[in-house]
C-alpha cells in the first residue's frame, strides 16, 4: 500500500468524497480480484497487488505461462469492471432505495475498463496488445507501450491542470496521471529462456514423472535441456565426489534459472531455496 494514500484518506472526507472513496476502492479490488482468480486458475502466482491512490496494480509471475494464458488473465479486469457496472444498473432499477444513494458505481467501474483498455503500459490494454503480439525484436514494442504509457500519463496531468485553470477542481486526472507515469517506468519485460515451455501441469491434473541425476557444476541452461519433453522432472544433484547431496524439481530449476541467470550452477539453485544464499 503506497503511502501516499495517508494524505488521500482524510482529504477525501474533508472534501465530503468518502462515498466516491469507498466506490473506488469496491470497484478496484474487484477488477485486481478477477485477475488475480484468473491468475491462480491458470496455475500462475501474483506476487503483489500494489494499491496506490486512483491505481491499483497487480503485479503476476508469467513465467512459463502461454500468451492466451496472459491475455486472459490482464482481459478478466476490465471484463470485471463491465460486469459490475451492468450489475450495478441491474440493481439501482430494481431497488429505488439502493438508486438513491448515488454511489456512482456504474460510472466508475465504465470508466475503469475504458482507461484500462487504453493500448499503454501498465494498462490491462498495453498487456495484452503484449500478450497478443510478443515484444518484436530487441523488446521494441515492450518500449513502445511503456513510452505510450508515459505520454498517457503526462496527457492526464495536462488536462487537470487545463481543468484546474477554467475553475473545475477534480484531482482524478491529476492522480491518474500522477500513478501512471512511474508505473509505466517500473514495468520489465518478462524474461524467457531458450526451450522455455508452458506449464504442463493444472489444477486436479498430472504428469509423469521423471528423475535424473546432475553434477552440480552443471549449468542451469544445460540442466533445463535435460527437462523430457512432456514429462515432470526431479533432479538430483551430485557433489564432487558423485554422491546425492539435495534435489530440486523443476519449477524451482526454472524460478532459479529467471532470478540467477541460465548460466548459474544447478548447487546456486540448490542453495537459493536451502536459504543460504537469503
Amino acid at each position: 500500500m503506497s503511502p501516499l494514500l495517508v494524505p488521500v484518506i482524510p482529504a477525501a472526507f474533508i472534501l465530503h468524497r468518502e462515498v466516491f472513496l469507498l466506490t473506488a476502492f469496491i470497484s478496484l479490488c474487484v477488477h485486481e480480484a478477477a485477475h488475480a482468480m484468473l491468475a491462480s486458475a491458470c496455475s500462475l502466482t501474483v506476487d503483489s497487488i500494489e494499491i496506490q491512490p486512483f491505481g491499483f496494480t497487480a503485479r503476476l509471475n508469467g513465467f512459463g505461462a502461454s500468451r492466451a494464458e496472459l491475455a486472459s488473465v490482464w482481459a478478466a479486469g476490465p471484463a470485471a469492471s463491465l460486469a459490475l457496472a451492468a450489475f450495478n444498473s441491474l440493481a439501482e432499477r430494481l431497488f429505488a432505495p439502493y438508486a438513491a444513494l448515488s454511489l456512482g458505481v456504474t460510472e466508475f467501474n465504465l470508466l475503469t475498463a475504458a482507461v484500462n483498455l487504453l493500448p499503454a503500459l501498465p494498462l490491462d490494454g498495453g498487456r495484452l496488445l503484449y500478450a497478443a503480439l510478443g515484444s518484436g525484436r530487441g523488446g521494441f514494442r515492450f518500449a513502445l507501450f511503456k513510452a505510450v504509457g508515459v505520454t498517457t500519463g503526462a496527457s492526464f496531468i495536462a488536462l487537470f491542470v487545463l481543468l484546474l485553470t477554467k475553475g473545475f477542481i477534480n484531482p482524478t486526472f491529476g492522480l491518474m496521471g500522477a500513478f501512471m507515469i512511474p508505473a509505466a517506468l517500473r514495468e520489465r519485460e518478462p524474461e524467457r529462456l531458450p526451450g522455455m515451455r508452458p506449464p504442463r501441469l493444472r489444477r486436479r491434473g498430472s504428469a509423469r514423472v521423471c528423475g535424473f541425476a546432475a553434477n552440480g557444476d552443471m549449468p542451469l541452461r544445460d540442466a533445463i535441456r535435460l527437462v523430457p519433453a512432456g514429462e515432470y522432472a526431479l533432479i538430483t544433484v551430485l557433489d564432487e565426489g558423485m554422491r546425492a547431496s539435495s534435489s530440486i524439481d523443476e519449477t524451482r530449476l526454472m524460478e532459479a534459472a529467471l532470478t540467477l541467470g541460465p548460466e548459474a550452477k544447478l548447487r546456486d539453485a540448490v542453495a537459493m531455496y536451502s536459504g543460504s544464499m537469503l
